[in-house]
């Protein structure tokens, strides 16, 4: 190769790397800035959405550091570790906290799923529930015409109310299993469908939220306001209750702090899971969004198991948890 061809390979090879540090430092920066205005959430409801994405967050800080630290600035590179070193205290919990014992071997099987308004998915929703074996099937955003398909398919599933008179909220159950839906919740302001059956020798009561994203101050103070109500509500029940649905936001977002005061989150020891948005990458799939479908409970209720499922169809994965009974009730880690 003749020097002056080599001199011009090696210029813009060196001005490629110098644009790519460039931006990979602006991503760290930028990534840095995220990090801690997600903790502010209280004071702007834009700052709460930041804290939804924690772990994307890391991953950015994390390449941003290594990047930064070899050539760029080695000041930054710390500032983007310890950036990244606070998202993960805050993810460890779902690694390191237990759920309780469960107190016998039995289990219902409860599906969870915002169906949102996807084309037909009826026959991929029905079928990987019977798959699981789910007991009950609590679908956000759903009609009633999911008895045809129920019927047309075969499916053992029953529907059990009418979602217009439960804010969208359809439930189905497994045939022959014993499950009630309240036409009218009294009592339990800000729920939308109040379900429920029975474990062991008790009353299960199941609350299921449909919850949009806040697009306003306004709406926001609302929906902080709704989980307050529904969390005082539910601290002063005594059986076990649950509550499940798309949140449509994190665990470690100020409104969801809202809600889960005095609750168990069945995310603890599961480890991180998206549920939003379904990408199907090899390997990172179910790490590339946020989990933003809970199931959360207090009480004499545990989870020994949780799943996130496969992409349905939907903007949402399904969420799949087995209720037991547990020997006390129990306490979350905001009350420990």
């Amino acid at each position: 190769m003749p020097p002056t061809t080599h001199s011009a390979t090696s210029m813009a090879t060196g001005s490629l790397t110098r644009t790519f540090g460039f931006i990979m430092f602006l991503a760290g920066w930028t990534a840095t800035l995220a990090t801690v205005l997600g903790l502010l959430g209280a004071t702007w409801w834009p700052l709460d959405v930041l804290a939804d994405w924690r772990l994307p967050l890391t991953v950015i800080l994390v390449a941003a550091a290594v990047v930064t630290g070899f050539g760029y600035s080695r000041v930054s590179a710390a500032i983007f570790v310890a950036a990244a070193i606070l998202n993960v205290a805050l993810i460890a919990p779902m690694y390191l906290e237990e759920q309780p014992h469960p107190s016998s071997d039995e289990r219902i099987r409860v599906v969870s799923l915002d169906v949102g308004r996807a084309p037909d998915v009826r026959p991929a929703v029905l079928d990987w529930a019977n798959t699981v074996e789910a007991d009950i099937v609590v679908l956000a955003r759903a009609d009633g015409t999911w008895s045809t398909a129920i019927e047309q398919l075969n499916m053992p599933y029953r529907v059990v109310n009418d979602p217009g008179l439960n804010g969208g909220i359809l439930v189905l159950a497994r045939n022959g299993f014993p499950v009630t839906v309240a036409e009218d919740p009294a009592g339990f302001e800000g729920v939308d469908a109040v379900i429920t059956t029975t474990m062991g020798d008790r009353e299960l009561t199941i609350l299921a939220l449909s919850v949009d994203r806040p697009v306003s101050a306004l709406a926001a103070g609302d929906r902080v306001r709704r989980f307050d109500t529904i969390s005082a509500n539910v601290r002063k029940m005594q059986g076990p209750v649950v509550i499940l649905g798309n949140l449509e936001t994190s665990r470690w977002s100020h409104a969801f702090k809202a809600l889960v005061n005095g609750l168990t989150n069945s995310e603890d020891g599961y480890g991180y899971t998206a549920t939003y948005v379904v990408l199907d990458w090899p390997f990172i799939g179910p790490y590339a969004g946020i989990p933003v479908d809970h199931v959360l409970y207090r009480g004499p209720v545990t989870v020994p198991l949780r799943k996130v499922g496969p992409d349905l169809g939907v903007d949402h994965r399904p969420l799949l948890v087995h209720l037991s009974p547990a020997n006390s009730p129990t306490q979350s880690a905001v009350d420990r």
